[in-house]
């Protein structure tokens, strides 16, 4: 029987490098992209805990990266949980004055795939409609105006690997040109 391996050190998990990571894009098997291990397990904790604590990842994600303001909500009837008082979890308020919110943002992936040193992984996130190529293009021009990049890609998940289907996001990363060689 074949020794499994349940850590970072599997000598046959490499990770993705840059030319990798551009064929994958090209031929669309976004499927291929992973987390490290250990990076996974964290990922999969959080989104355990986010959800015990937070109405959705959608308010969630509204809250972190749109600066909607965090309020509790009374929770009484969630399946299968028996409680004996109320609770409350977190919910995004949607601002008053909805001039005041952004639409699209630009941050580094919480949960990064497992790329080789030199590779960033960022995600542009957009509110209200579709990510368009303005979009990219604006997200991609903030990262070049922000530090030196040798390349960059992107791509935008299909619906079955969206993980926030209800906030559109590409992925963007980008190849450091002082990475070592």
């Amino acid at each position: 029987m074949a020794s499994r391996h349940t850590d970072d050190t599997c000598p046959n998990r490499r990770k993705i490098s840059w030319a990798s990571l551009s064929n994958i894009i090209k031929q669309d098997d976004l499927a291929k992209l992973r987390r490290s291990v250990s990076q996974e397990s964290i990922y999969k904790k959080f989104i355990q805990d986010l959800k015990r604590e937070w109405i959705s990842v959608h308010d969630y994600i509204l809250h972190t990266k749109f600066n909607y303001e965090a309020v509790p909500e009374a929770i009484h009837d969630e399946p299968g949980v028996n409680f004996t008082e109320s609770r409350s979890k977190w919910r995004a308020e949607v601002p008053k004055d909805k001039s005041i919110l952004q639409t699209r943002i630009l941050t580094e992936n919480d949960f990064p795939y497992d790329f080789e040193d030199g590779i960033e992984h960022w995600c542009l996130w957009k509110l209200g409609s579709d990510l368009t190529a303005v979009d990219i293009s604006w997200g991609m021009d903030k990262l070049r105006k922000r530090d030196d990049y040798e390349e960059m890609l992107y791509w935008i998940n299909p619906v079955n690997l969206k993980s926030l289907p209800n906030i559109d996001h590409a992925h963007i990363v980008c190849l450091r040109s002082d990475r070592d060689r």
